[in-house]
């Protein structure tokens, strides 16, 4: 036992209780980097957005994208009915650089097969699915909430040109095209009422270059593939294109004295004209109104027929009433018409129409008393249309104007027309008095003799037929005619010689 080797004793060592040890760096590492993605994940994620739509008819939760220029920026997380039920709220996920683009007018829409008249979008779609497109705005404050479009945008934030307005009559639909000497520029983008519900304000994008042509004094007019007027000038017939004889549209060009109109801001305001006539005539400045008081009818007569002066128009009919008087049972039709004596003094050789610092009413007063007179007459027989003729009739009676009547009152004369028709109707009357019943057997007596003595005629003509000059009993025709002659002789001298003679009646001849 002595011999045994001696074993090392053993000297325990004290470790601390916070010395790291190796496992436990894989979970670290793993909080590390999970942290690490958690952070990345959330520095990448853009901002969480709401849109409200009407319906959601092609949108899915988790699979439909959002795509500004065909690019993808964000994914609709999660659909569901407002609370009102009127519309559907889509939640949707952005990506981080899309962060600057929500702004208070950024526009939203649903994109998905569209086939209409003018153009044809969005067939990618079918395949693909619906997406929701995206519209940059120009405001600089932030938005969350937003309310998506019912319709496609006509034209977007990054197509450069000019919005203008147009007060119209009646909507445009939007898409309809611009026209500029027959080439296509622009396009109508909305169409909404004015604040007092009279006229629609049309919203009109014409692109670049060819804004630069849109002047203060540029004239737009509603421009139609065939266009067809009747009116005291005969008929029009406009055509334009076969596109606008389909789709319709809106022309432009430079109106009258628009060599130096400056360039048209965003946002001017244009009249909207029917037809390019009417947006090529100038503007009349010096405007009156006049009353006139026709006492026979005005069938043919309407709103806006012109008001002419020895054929040049230089007026137009604005109303047509009708008075009428309890006592007297009398029925006058009082028609307000407005004068643009610009557009005489313009076709005068000297200029003028009288001083025109003379006061209204004392240069009517002085056309009357020279025998100034209005009167109704046909502009088409074809369609009855009449207007009003403005012209001098030295033998008018005299008449005696009331100052303080407001529109002033110029004198009328009866139409023509109307005594041509009253001619006409009294005529007709009569010709209904006449006993045409009685009348009718006449005639049908009248028709037998007629044929009679055409039977008689032809037996005459045949029996002259027979003594023609070839004919068989052409000799024995002369020969009588010889004896006739010869007879006739006899009978003369034998009355020259009574004549001599008379006694020889009673003693015979000496």
């Amino acid at each position: 036992m002595n011999g045994d080797p001696e074993l090392p004793e053993a000297i325990g060592v004290r470790h601390s209780r916070f010395r790291p040890e190796l496992i436990w760096a894989i979970p670290i590492a793993a909080v590390l980097i999970g942290g690490w993605l958690a952070l990345r994940a959330i520095r990448a994620r853009g901002p969480i957005i709401t849109i409200s739509f009407r319906d959601a008819a092609g949108l899915t939760a988790g699979k439909t994208k959002i795509k500004y220029r065909e690019v993808e920026i964000g994914e609709v997380r999660d659909i569901r009915v407002s609370v009102d039920r009127a519309t559907v709220t889509v939640t949707a996920e952005m990506v981080r650089g899309a962060a600057p683009w929500m702004m208070d007018d950024t526009r939203f829409w649903v994109v998905r097969a569209r086939i209409a008249a003018a153009e044809v979008s969005g067939l990618e779609t079918v395949l693909t699915g619906a997406y929701i497109g995206l519209d940059v705005g120009s405001s600089k404050r932030p938005r969350r909430h937003f309310v998506g479009m019912e319709e496609v945008p006509v034209v977007t934030g990054g197509t450069p040109g000019r919005a203008f307005v147009a007060l119209s009559e009646r909507a445009i639909g939007a898409g309809t095209p611009i026209y500029f000497h027959h080439l296509q520029v622009g396009q109508v983008t909305t169409s909404d009422l004015d604040a007092g519900g009279r006229r629609v304000l049309v919203g009109l994008f014409v692109r670049a270059p060819f804004d630069r042509y849109v002047t203060t004094e540029t004239r737009f007019w509603t421009a139609g593939g065939l266009r067809a007027s009747v009116d005291t000038s005969g008929i029009k017939v406009e055509i334009e294109s076969l596109m606008t004889l389909i789709l319709g549209g809106i022309s432009f060009e430079p109106g009258p004295g628009a060599e130096d109109a400056p360039a048209a801001a965003s946002g001017h305001r244009f009249a909207l004209f029917s037809s390019r006539d009417d947006a090529m005539k100038a503007a009349d400045m010096n405007v009156e109104d006049y009353t006139l008081v026709f006492r026979d009818s005005v069938r043919g007569l309407a709103v806006g027929a012109p008001v002419e002066f020895r054929g040049l128009a230089f007026g137009e009919v604005t109303r047509i009433g009708l008075d009428y008087d309890p006592v007297t049972f009398e029925v006058a039709t009082p028609v307000t018409v407005r004068i643009y004596p610009g557009r005489l003094r313009a076709r005068l050789r000297h200029g003028s129409v009288g001083d025109p610092r003379e006061p209204s009413e004392t240069r009517l007063k002085r056309m009357v008393d020279h025998g100034l007179r209005a009167q109704l007459r046909s502009g088409s027989i074809l369609t009855g249309q009449r207007f009003v003729a403005l012209d001098f009739f030295p033998g008018a009676p005299r008449v005696r104007l009331d100052p303080v009547q407001r529109p002033h009152e110029i004198p009328t004369l009866p139409s023509d027309e109307d005594d041509l028709e009253a001619s006409l109707a009294n005529v007709a009357r009569k010709v209904k008095r006449l006993p045409l019943e009685e009348v009718g057997p006449l005639i049908g007596e009248a028709r037998h003799v007629l044929a009679t003595a055409d039977s008689a005629l032809g037996s005459v003509d045949a029996a002259v037929g027979q003594f023609a000059p070839t004919a068989p009993r052409s000799a024995d025709l002369d020969e009588a005619l010889q004896q006739l002659a010869r007879a006739a002789r006899s009978v003369r001298a034998l009355a020259d010689s009574l004549e001599r003679h008379p006694e020889s009646l009673i003693r015979g001849r000496p």
